[in-house]
């Protein structure tokens, strides 16, 4: 692989395996496909070393820690290459552990939490894919309070709950989440009384912001709000993101 100059975002789905069956999953069939060690292991050090400033890299899947050994050796591979890089890993954050807490910690990891919510969102459309648990509680119960403020909760707002966008934020918040980010069911097909209701619950979350800033407790970060504001402000890349994904398929 040889990387265009230009290219600041490696995107790596390291399989397809997950321990869920969200309804609104992206990822397709769930099988034992997953992105080989050496081809990965060659991605990172060609992106690392010859693609352009403000590099970044992501990991996700499937669930990226159902394949745990790959994770650990491309985390320790892409740190090594390059120390000051940010590195992010999507998670459902059930098969979190204190291990790997503090194997993210150490490497300087950023987590980003799939959590629709709150309990009866989230677990309306994110379900254990053998068993009955809630996935909202094991979740939580994976990630400690303490923990929490360095995550990023992420949404998936569908057409049937965009009214809950607002609600969702306010009980994540409440949670100790202190970055909070959502993004829209690609999946689904939007209306414009769906869009309606999400504009409503976009602008209630901007009451909510203001009042608890005007109440003197501390703000939190909507994760995705900088690209909004820069495609408002007309700063939005002209090519969109620069991004290569590396897929389970080991294609890029």
């Amino acid at each position: 692989m040889s990387p265009a100059p230009g290219l600041t975002h490696l995107t790596v789905y390291l399989s397809r395996r997950c321990n869920l069956a969200c309804r609104y999953c992206y990822s397709g069939s769930v099988g034992g496909e997953t992105v080989k060690e050496r081809a990965l292991l060659a991605a990172l050090k060609a992106f690392v070393g010859r693609a352009g400033a403000g590099k970044k890299i992501t990991f996700l899947g499937g669930e990226p820690l159902a394949a745990g050994p790959l994770l650990k050796k491309a985390v320790l591979a892409a740190r090594a290459a390059g120390p000051e890089i940010p590195i992010r890993v999507f998670t459902n954050g059930t098969l979190l552990t204190p291990g790997w807490l503090a194997f993210f910690a150490r490497l300087g990891v950023r987590l980003t939490l799939s959590l629709d919510g709150d309990r009866r969102t989230n677990d309306s459309r994110r379900r254990f894919r053998a068993g009955r648990r809630s996935v909202f509680n094991a979740a939580l119960r994976a990630l400690p309070r303490k923990d929490r403020a360095g995550v990023t909760a992420h949404m998936v707002i569908s057409p049937s709950s965009a009214g809950a966008l607002a609600r969702g934020v306010k009980n994540l918040c409440a949670l100790g989440f202190e970055s909070i980010a959502w993004a829209p069911d690609t999946t689904a097909l939007w209306g414009q009384a769906a869009l309606a209701e999400l504009k409503r619950a976009m602008l209630e979350v901007k009451l909510h912001y203001f009042k608890r800033l005007k109440a003197g407790l501390p703000p939190y970060e909507i994760a995705n709000i900088y690209e909004i504001l820069e495609a408002l402000d007309g700063r939005a890349a002209a090519g969109g993101c620069a991004n290569l994904n590396l897929g389970p398929d080991r294609r890029f």
